[in-house]
């Protein structure tokens, strides 16, 4: 038999009773086609150890942590929200989430439930770019001057999403200022 692997994010988190991840159907995508439509509950899958640095520092003291996420990289990035809003603590987090239209956000009432039930620590901006709300790099300094409440040098930045997204806002936010090390991302790999 053929070894096939792929690397997934847990979109559970640790507080939770059962791991969780999530897949995205994906044309011609040998292994989603497969998990989507021959694996049922009751199945033993055979996974290696996590592999990614993708992870939150001290969530405990008053600082801003903005995650941009796009599309199905939103995955790791729900997990890390509801593993901080689920400890005491003043953090605040906020969400860009950009998509093509309503339709393709994950996560939309899971998302919207956390953002009601914590309104003082978690808040959502949703762009779509059907409604001409595409993010670049004036956009995202816009919003980050808007949303750090904070010291400027305790804030943290994780990007998740395509290449050419995640690069530009790492730029933007280098060109701002922020040190390399506020600013994490999570690749996917084959």
């Amino acid at each position: 038999a053929e070894e096939i692997r792929r690397s997934y994010s847990l979109s559970s988190s640790p507080h939770e009773e059962l791991l969780s991840i999530t897949i995205k159907r994906i044309a011609n995508g040998e292994i989603s086609r497969f998990m989507l439509t021959k694996i049922s509950e009751g199945d033993i899958l055979t996974a290696v150890e996590p592999a990614g640095r993708f992870t939150l520092t001290d969530t405990s003291g008053e600082k801003d942590i903005l995650f941009f996420a796009a599309g199905s990289g939103i995955v790791p990035v729900f997990s890390q929200i509801k593993y901080v809003l689920s400890r005491p603590g003043q953090t605040r987090l906020v969400l860009i989430y950009s998509n093509i239209n309503q339709q393709s956000i994950l996560f939309k009432n899971e998302l919207g439930q956390l953002a009601e039930k914590h309104p003082d620590r978690f808040k959502i901006i949703h762009r779509l770019s059907s409604e001409a709300n595409r993010l670049n790099n004036l956009v995202v300094e816009k919003l980050v001057k808007e949303e750090i409440k904070y010291n400027l040098a305790n804030a943290e930045f994780y990007t998740c999403g395509p290449f050419d997204y995640m690069r530009m806002i790492r730029l933007t936010l280098l060109y701002m200022g922020f040190d390399s090390n506020q600013v994490r991302k999570e690749n996917f790999v084959l």
